[in-house]
Parts: C-alpha cells; sequence; structure tokens
C-alpha cells in the first residue's frame, strides 16, 4: 500500500520545484510507456509461470 505513494513523489520530484536544486531533469515521455509494457509484461510472465509450477506440482 505505502509502495504507490512512494512511487507517486518519485515520479513528481523530477518535475518538481525542488528538480533544479536537486540537479534532476524530467525523464522523457517514452519513458513511461516502456516502463508500462514492461511491468505489464513482467506481471503477465509471472502468472504464466506461477500457474505452471502449480501444474507440475500437482503431478
Amino acid at each position: 500500500m505505502t509502495a504507490v505513494p512512494v512511487v507517486g513523489v518519485a515520479a513528481w520530484f523530477p518535475v518538481s520545484p525542488f528538480a533544479h536544486a536537486l540537479g534532476l531533469v524530467a525523464l522523457p515521455a517514452l519513458y513511461w510507456p516502456i516502463l508500462f509494457v514492461t511491468l505489464l509484461g513482467y506481471v503477465i510472465l509471472t502468472q504464466f509461470v506461477k500457474k505452471w509450477l502449480l501444474r507440475m506440482g500437482n503431478l
């Protein structure tokens, strides 16, 4: 539950008023769709592997 606010704050920092003082720059716009596709692929792959391993254990 706390991961979502932490990620939100971390994503906001590069575009916040504090960014320049901290030496941060905004990420390229293409970063977010690539991150989303990567995470979605990870979730799908782990679900397939989990189901496969559960089936293998029930033999």
